[in-house]
């Protein structure tokens, strides 16, 4: 077999749909739910993706969602929210599977942001 198996996760809700556009592609595969922010979510769905699709070779971070509050409006549960969905969760995930990787002898981590990621801009001055 060429190719990869694919683990998807979202935190939102994942529909029955997506796990079978893998099975119709011939891609082994699923997609879960998961708030990865939270150590114990995330510890869970590598445990799950080694379990069921083996060790991890290959980790895609889109960090997202973007919170976009004006700074002297920003409270700091915003402010930690947003590192904890994005930083924190690509900082956790990538120890997580990095020692797949190294046994392998091999491995890749991309990261990319979802803040306008469909329509890039200029920020907005304070």
């Amino acid at each position: 077999m060429y190719g990869a198996a694919i683990a998807a996760c979202s935190s939102i809700e994942t529909r029955p749909g997506d796990t079978a556009a893998f099975e119709a592609a011939g891609t082994p595969g699923f997609a879960r739910q998961a708030d990865v922010a939270d150590p114990a979510q995330a510890e869970a769905l590598v445990s799950t993706v080694r379990a069921e699709l083996g060790p991890v070779s290959i980790l895609v971070n889109g960090a997202g969602p973007y919170h976009r509050v004006k700074l002297l409006e920003e409270t700091w549960e915003g402010w930690t929210g947003m590192f904890d969905a994005t930083l924190h969760a690509v900082f956790r995930l990538s120890q997580l599977v990095i020692p797949d990787m190294r046994e392998a002898g091999w491995g890749r981590i991309v990261n990319f942001g979802m803040a306008n990621a469909d329509k890039p801009m200029a920020q907005p001055m304070v």
